[in-house]
């Protein structure tokens, strides 16, 4: 019976990430490969690129034993995150002794992600992080050294490629994560609501630095702000976000990232921080962060310098490469 490697996905971030190498496998003729994911985690473009290789949703079909009695694994790649469906999947494959692989597909929270998305006691045999920066945090935090690969982000590496026209710093998107919906986000001090409003009552006051505010939904969110009116537009895709405004403005989404690829100015706003700074690229002072409701210190991020060409250049290095350094990691449990 021919077997298969399973992919499992939770949320759309992790479907970003490895949609590069299906679109490859795909392209290349693989075909020994399925993925079992969260409805939500999809896009309907995604779903319909990918019709011939998906299981049933998690949402229709949650008895694992039932799902691979058709779909045999060979190998089970599957993301980092604290759902009970993934931990459902980790137990499986250690229950079967099928070979496994974690992706983190973002900065922060590495060794409590595996921890408590795996059985007590046990790891998967691989996990994959973005850089070597990563790995030493990663290896800090309590990760065995020996499991952990470098494989940079294949969805950044693919937004490198796509050329950008330069728009005006005055034209800002906010991209909004649903903090208020979710209960363990609920002591950080601020949320997209707070944010928000401090964003429309700038711009009240500074129309000449922010002509146009436009709100970014994440995919996950259930609620919009009240405050709409406006000059503001609904581009809910990534790449209207990029191409349509010159400034991001985010409190830790990954999406930062992507515009700094595309050449926005950045900026993480995080008013009255309480616990620790979620943003990695603030982190690392690759963009300003402003930690307070303070009208002069969010006009002097809107102000400074965009991150310089060198900087830009070790995070481009970092993914350079992306699809296939995750290749060599499948492919020593593939021989």
């Amino acid at each position: 019976m021919t077997k298969y490697v399973i992919f499992v996905i939770a949320q759309p971030g992790q479907a970003a990430y490895l949609a590069p190498l299906w679109k490859d496998w795909i392209n290349k003729g693989y075909k020994e490969w399925c993925i079992y994911s969260a409805n939500k985690a999809l896009s309907e473009k995604l779903k319909t690129t990918l019709q011939s290789f998906l299981l049933p949703f998690w949402e229709e079909q949650s008895d694992i034993e039932h799902v691979f009695r058709h779909y045999p694994p060979k190998l089970i790649i599957n993301s980092a995150c604290r759902l009970q469906p993934i931990l459902d999947i980790s137990t499986f494959a250690k229950k079967y002794q099928i070979p496994h692989i974690q992706v983190i597909d973002s900065w922060n929270d590495y060794a409590s992600r595996i921890f408590e998305s795996n059985p007590k006691g046990s790891l998967p045999d691989a996990v994959t992080v973005i850089d070597e920066w990563a790995k030493d945090k990663a290896v800090a935090e309590g990760l065995p050294e020996n499991i952990i690969h470098c494989t940079g982000h294949p969805a950044w590496e693919e937004r490198i490629k796509i050329k950008t026209s330069p728009q005006s710093r005055s034209r800002v998107v906010f991209a909004s994560q649903p903090l208020s919906e979710i209960p363990s986000m609920k002591g950080l001090g601020f949320d997209e609501v707070s944010v928000w409003n401090f964003l429309k009552d700038f711009q009240k006051q500074n129309p000449d630095l922010i002509e146009e505010l436009v709100y970014k939904p994440h995919p996950s969110q259930k609620k919009l702000p009240n405050n709409m009116s406006g000059s503001i537009r609904f581009p809910f895709t990534d790449e209207d976000t990029l191409n349509s405004c010159g400034t991001m403005v985010s409190m830790f989404s990954a999406i930062m990232v992507e515009g700094l690829f595309a050449g926005q100015h950045v900026i993480g706003l995080q008013p009255n921080l309480l616990q620790t700074n979620l943003c990695p690229l603030t982190s690392r002072a690759l963009v300003p962060l402003v930690t307070s409701y303070s009208v002069p210190e969010f006009k002097q991020a809107l102000q400074a310098e965009t991150l310089t060409d060198d900087k830009l250049g070790q995070l481009m290095q970092a993914v350079e490469g992306s699809i296939d350094k995750l290749k060599v990691v499948i492919n020593q449990f593939l021989v």
